[in-house]
């Protein structure tokens, strides 16, 4: 690791000078200039900021399809104005069984970014959630209430399984003008870029 790539080699000699006239060794000086380099280059490039954590409960059995449903009416216990075409064929039929009670971590995306890109950051053992544990933070706000779900018209993302085992990028956001939320999956192989400011959640 070496310093930022706009501090030439003179400029850097010049600051291990200046250290070395206050008693501060080269190799200590260029040790915390590295450090330093390295802490900027991290900041630069993570993807996601953590906003918080939430706690979900475990479930015995869950089918979504007893839950996502199209119901804005006043009895229902969540609002959904919208399930999407890619949900409904490939998450609507899932059945989720002993679902662990978990810690969910929120991020607030920093930058524009692929699916892939914020799965590397994520890392593979904390990317999946449940659909189960997505549900129960809609419950919490149910009628577009504030919380730990975006209700801006921002995305709020969850990287979940199918049936099959193939993860999809499923993303919630409240619609205020159809008085409900909009459920619905995108291949995470598809250069879709979300936009800076939506949440990602992960284990």
């Amino acid at each position: 690791m070496t310093a930022q790539t706009d501090v030439t080699t003179n400029q850097t000699d010049h600051l291990c000078k200046i250290a070395n006239d206050m008693g501060i060794s080269r190799v200590s000086f260029q040790r915390w200039l590295d450090k330093e380099a390295a802490k900027m280059l991290a900041t630069l490039k993570s993807l996601l900021e953590v906003v918080c954590t939430v706690a979900v409960s475990a479930v015995e059995h869950f089918a979504a399809a007893d839950h996502f449903k199209v119901d804005t009416g006043d009895t229902t216990i969540v609002r959904i104005g919208y399930l999407g075409d890619n949900f409904r064929a490939n998450l609507l039929s899932k059945v989720e069984k002993n679902v662990p009670a978990a810690e969910l971590v929120v991020h607030r995306l920093t930058k524009n970014s692929l699916d892939k890109d914020i799965r590397e950051e994520l890392g593979a053992d904390c990317e999946e959630t449940t659909l189960a544990h997505l549900w129960e933070m809609l419950t919490r706000q149910s009628r577009g209430q504030k919380g730990n779900l975006l209700t801006n018209g921002y995305a709020n993302i969850c990287y979940i399984k199918d049936a099959k085992g193939k993860l999809w990028a499923v993303n919630v956001y409240w619609d205020a003008d159809f008085g409900g939320w909009h459920v619905c999956a995108g291949s995470v192989e598809y250069p879709l870029r979300w936009i800076a400011g939506y949440q990602v959640f992960s284990r």
